[in-house]
C-alpha cells in the first residue's frame, strides 16, 4: 500500500508497519516459502547498502533496525539495537547514515489505535540522527513533533529536507533545514509534498506534489523551493519515492498500479518526465518500492513484496499476527537490462535499501 499525503495514515504507517513479519520464522506460510538461490556478484562491482530489518525475522513487534550488507548480500550486520531505528540514508561523502529513531512523545495521544508490545507502544518517530558508517557515535540532529518520514542530504552536505507531517490541513510536506544554522526547519512548499530527490550538483529538488485523493505528480524546483514547475512530460499518476541518477540524466521512481490492486512498480525516465520504461514485472513480487542508484548508475537497489505473503495481517489482542505478515526482500538489477524475475540479494527482512556513495 502506497503512502498517502495524510497525517493520519502516517501515523497509522509508523504504528503498524507494513513490513513487520511474524515472530515465528517456523509458521507454515514462512515455512512454503521458498527463496531462489541467490545470484553472485563480483567483488568489484559489490558496493554497500543500507536498509532496515526486522532482527532476526522476529519479534517484539513491531521492532526494527538498520542493517549494513553488501550489495550480493553478503557481510550482514545490525548498526542499531534498538529497535527503534529505520529510513536509513546516506551523507553526501558516505561516512555517515542518517536515520529517523522513535521515542515517546511529549504528550502522547492516547487516541491513537494501536496494539503494540507494551514496552515499545509509546514510540513514534520524532528523532532525526546520525550515526557512522559503522554504526558508532550515533548523535540526535534534530527533534521534531509531529512525525518524521524521512531526510534527504544535499550533494554539498550543507541543508537537508525532512519530510515530515504540517499543521492540518497540509498533511505530509517538506521542510528545509540548515543544521549548521541551528534554524528551525522551514516549509518549502504551501502544499503536500513528499518524496523529495536533490539533483546530482544540488540546484534542483525533485519531489511529489499531491494532487487528489489518489493522484500525485512529479515537479521539480529550485534548491531553495523556488520556481516550482511540474516535469516537461507527465509520466502518468501516483507515482512516489523518486531517485536522480548519478549523472543527472535519469530518473527512478515506483508507480502505484491501477485499482483495485493497489501495489507498485519500479519505472525509470528521463529527468523530462519523457521515455518511460518499467523496469520489474515479475508477477510473484509486488509493491516494489524505494528505488536507490548505484554511485556509478548501472544498478538500482530497491524491496518489493512477496505476493504469497501479502501485508496488513489483523494483530491479535496480545500483539501477534493473526496470520504471517509480508516477505519483503531487498533486490539489485541493471536498469539497461532489467530482469524478467527477480531474485532477492538476501533471505532477510529487507526495507528502503540505500546504496552508499562511492
Amino acid at each position: 500500500m502506497r503512502p498517502t499525503l495524510c497525517t493520519i495514515t502516517l501515523v497509522l504507517a509508523f504504528l503498524f508497519p507494513s513490513g513487520a513479519i511474524s515472530r515465528n520464522p517456523r509458521d507454515a506460510h514462512a515455512a512454503s516459502f521458498a527463496i531462489r538461490k541467490l545470484s553472485v556478484v563480483p567483488q568489484s562491482r559489490r558496493g554497500t547498502i543500507v536498509y532496515e530489518r526486522v532482527p532476526d525475522n522476529s519479534g517484539p513487534w513491531p521492532t526494527i533496525d538498520i542493517y549494513l550488507m553488501n550489495a550480493d548480500g553478503s557481510d550482514d550486520r545490525a548498526l542499531t539495537h534498538d529497535g527503534h531505528s529505520h529510513s536509513p540514508s546516506w551523507s553526501p561523502d558516505g561516512r555517515r547514515i542518517l536515520f529517523v529513531h522513535d521515542d515517546a512523545l511529549e504528550k502522547p495521544d492516547p487516541y491513537v489505535p494501536h496494539r503494540e508490545h507494551e514496552n515499545y507502544k509509546t514510540h513514534h518517530p520524532v528523532e532525526f540522527y546520525e550515526m557512522n558508517r559503522d554504526g558508532t557515535a550515533p548523535r540526535m540532529l534534530k527533534r521534531l513533533e509531529p512525525l518524521i518520514d524521512g531526510a534527504a542530504w544535499s550533494p554539498k552536505g550543507k541543508s537537508a529536507i525532512i519530510q515530515a507531517a504540517a499543521s492540518p490541513p497540509l498533511g505530509i510536506c517538506l521542510f528545509l533545514w540548515l543544521p549548521k544554522a541551528q534554524s528551525e526547519p522551514r516549509l518549502l512548499f504551501p502544499f503536500p509534498a513528499a518524496w523529495p530527490a536533490w539533483s546530482p550538483d544540488g540546484k534542483k529538488i525533485l519531489f511529489v506534489k499531491r494532487l487528489g485523493r489518489h493522484t500525485s505528480s512529479p515537479f521539480v524546483a529550485d534548491a531553495d523551493g523556488s520556481h516550482v514547475a511540474p516535469l516537461k512530460h507527465d509520466p502518468g499518476p501516483d507515482i512516489f519515492e523518486l531517485a536522480w541518477s548519478p549523472d543527472g540524466k535519469r530518473i527512478a521512481y515506483a508507480q502505484e498500479d491501477a485499482p483495485p490492486s493497489r501495489t507498485s512498480q519500479i519505472f525509470v525516465m528521463k529527468t523530462d518526465g519523457s521515455e518511460v520504461r518499467q523496469l520489474t514485472h515479475d508477477p510473484d513480487w509486488q509493491s516494489c518500492r524505494h528505488p536507490s542508484w548505484s554511485p556509478d548508475g548501472h544498478r538500482l537497489t530497491f524491496s518489493c513484496t512477496s505476493k504469497r505473503a501479502p501485508c496488513w495481517s489483523s494483530i491479535a489482542d496480545d500483539g501477534t499476527p493473526v496470520s504471517p505478515w509480508c516477505v519483503i526482500r531487498p533486490f539489485v538489477i541493471s536498469p539497461d537490462q532489467p530482469p524478467e524475475s527477480l531474485t532477492p540479494v538476501t533471505e532477510h527482512y529487507g526495507a528502503k535499501p540505500a546504496f552508499a556513495p562511492e
